[in-house]
C-alpha cells in the first residue's frame, strides 16, 4: 500500500483558538475512496491542518508516496516549504498541489518550484482520483482533465477540469468518519476549538473580475442533497461544533430550499444547543426571502452577520469589475425590511479596485454610513486565478 498524506493548513489568526476542519482535502479523499483501485493501492496515513513546525511534520511521516496540499493565500508559502522539505527527504514522493492558489496559467511555475510534480485545477475530485489511478498504472496521466504535469521543468497541461454532475456521488468527510480522529484528538485541548465547514451547493453565476469563483467554469450551480446537509448539521450538533462556515457563494439564491436549510439549523440547535452560529455568504442580489432567513437565524441566536455586498458605489468601478449592484430602491427596501425586524445590515467594500479614486471611495463610504450601514472594508487581493490577475487586465487598469 502506498502512503498518502494530505495537508490543508487552517487559517490562523493571532491569539485565536479557532481552527477549521480540512474539508477540501477531506472531500477529495472521500471521493477517491469510492474507487476500488484507490482502496486497494493507497492508505491515508494522516491529514495535517495545524501549522506545526515543518520539521515536526516531516518527522511524523513514514515513507510517503503522495503528499497532497490544498493551497490558499494564507498557507501557500508554508505549503511550498513543506513540499520542498518532503521532496528533499523522499525524492520519489509525488507532490500534488490543488486549491484556489494553484496557478492555472503560470508557465514558469515548475521551473521556479521543481519539487512540485502536479497541479490540480478547479474542482479537484475527478482529477485527483484519475491521478492516483494513473500512478499505479491505471490510465495515462496526460488524459486526466484539469491537471498540470512537471516534465523536467516544462509544464504539460491536460486541459480543462471536469465538474461532477451529480454531487450525490461525493461522500461527506464528516459522515464517513474521516474527521472522527481529529475530533477525538482535539476534544480535550484548551488551545483548539474546531469550526465546521459546510457546502450546500457549488458554483456562482456572477463573473466578478476580482474573484475566481464564477465565470464559465463554475457558472452553473450544482446542489448537494438536502438529506446530506441535514445529516452534516446533526453531526456538528452531536460533536458540539459551535460555529459553521457555509462556503456557498450565494446562500439564499434558492428561496424555498435555503429557507428549509435555515429551518433545519434552527430546529437542530433548539434540540441540541449546537451548532450555535451559522455564517454564510449571502446572495449577491438579496431579497425579502433572504431577510426572512436572516430573521430566523437572528431569533435563534445563530446569525453572525447579514451582508449586502456592494464592493463599490462607483458605476465606473462596477463596470470594470463586471458587477451590478442592486438598484437604490431595491437596496432601500432590503435595508428597511431588515431594520424593521432588528437586523443590522453590513456591506463589504473593497479598497483599491480599478477606476476607484480617493474621492469616489470617500463619497461611497460616506453615503453608506449616512444610511446606517456597517461598512466592512477589505484591501484588494489579486487572487491567483481571477480575471483581475490576467496580464492584459492588469495592464489595462495599471495594476
Amino acid at each position: 500500500m502506498k502512503n498518502v498524506y494530505l495537508s490543508q493548513m487552517s487559517l490562523e489568526l493571532p491569539g485565536s483558538k479557532y481552527y477549521y476542519f480540512p474539508y477540501s482535502v477531506g472531500v477529495v479523499w472521500c471521493y477517491a475512496m469510492t474507487d476500488k483501485v484507490v482502496r486497494e493501492n493507497y492508505k491515508l496515513k494522516d491529514i495535517f491542518f495545524l501549522k506545526k513546525s515543518i520539521d515536526d511534520i516531516v518527522s511524523s511521516m513514514e515513507d510517503p508516496a503522495i503528499l497532497g496540499l490544498s493551497s490558499y493565500i494564507w498557507n501557500t508559502k508554508y505549503n511550498e516549504q513543506l513540499a520542498k522539505t518532503v521532496k528533499k527527504k523522499w525524492p520519489d514522493c509525488k507532490i500534488v498541489i490543488g486549491g484556489a492558489n494553484a496557478p492555472d496559467k503560470d508557465q514558469l511555475y515548475f521551473k521556479d518550484k521543481p519539487y512540485v510534480d502536479y497541479l490540480i485545477h478547479q474542482e479537484g475530485e475527478i482529477s485527483f482520483l484519475g491521478l492516483l489511478k494513473s500512478l499505479v498504472g491505471q490510465g495515462d496521466e496526460t488524459s486526466i482533465p484539469g491537471i498540470s504535469i512537471n516534465r523536467n521543468g516544462e509544464r504539460i497541461v491536460t486541459g480543462k477540469s471536469v465538474r461532477i454532475d451529480d454531487l450525490t456521488h461525493v461522500p461527506s468527510p464528516y459522515l464517513t468518519g474521516l474527521f472522527d480522529k481529529i475530533v477525538e484528538e482535539c476534544k480535550d485541548r484548551d488551545d483548539i476549538i474546531l469550526n465546521g465547514i459546510i457546502e450546500t451547493n457549488r458554483g456562482c453565476p456572477f463573473m466578478c473580475t476580482f474573484c475566481d469563483w464564477g465565470g464559465t467554469t463554475f457558472g452553473k450551480i450544482k446542489k448537494f442533497d438536502i438529506s446530506r446537509i441535514k445529516a452534516e448539521i446533526q453531526w456538528f450538533a452531536d460533536n458540539k461544533i459551535e460555529y459553521i462556515n457555509n462556503t456557498d457563494a450565494n446562500f439564499g439564491i434558492y428561496k424555498e430550499r435555503d429557507m428549509a436549510i435555515v429551518d433545519l439549523l434552527v430546529d437542530i440547535k433548539d434540540k441540541h444547543q449546537y451548532p450555535k452560529i451559522f455564517d454564510t455568504n449571502w446572495n449577491k442580489n438579496n431579497n425579502q426571502a433572504t431577510v426572512q432567513m436572516a430573521s430566523k437565524l437572528l431569533n435563534a441566536g445563530m446569525m453572525r452577520r447579514f451582508t449586502a455586498s456592494l464592493q463599490s458605489m462607483n458605476p465606473k468601478v462596477l463596470e470594470a469589475i463586471k458587477r451590478t449592484n442592486l438598484d437604490r430602491s431595491q437596496l432601500d427596501n432590503i435595508v428597511y425590511d431588515a431594520r424593521k425586524i432588528g437586523i443590522n445590515v453590513n456591506t463589504e467594500m473593497i479598497v483599491g479596485l480599478p477606476e476607484e479614486t480617493y474621492e469616489s471611495w470617500k463619497s461611497g463610504v460616506c453615503q453608506l454610513l449616512k444610511d446606517d450601514f456597517i461598512v466592512e472594508s477589505y484591501p484588494l487581493a489579486l487572487l491567483q486565478n481571477s480575471e483581475m490577475n490576467d496580464p492584459e487586465y492588469k495592464e489595462k487598469y495599471g495594476i
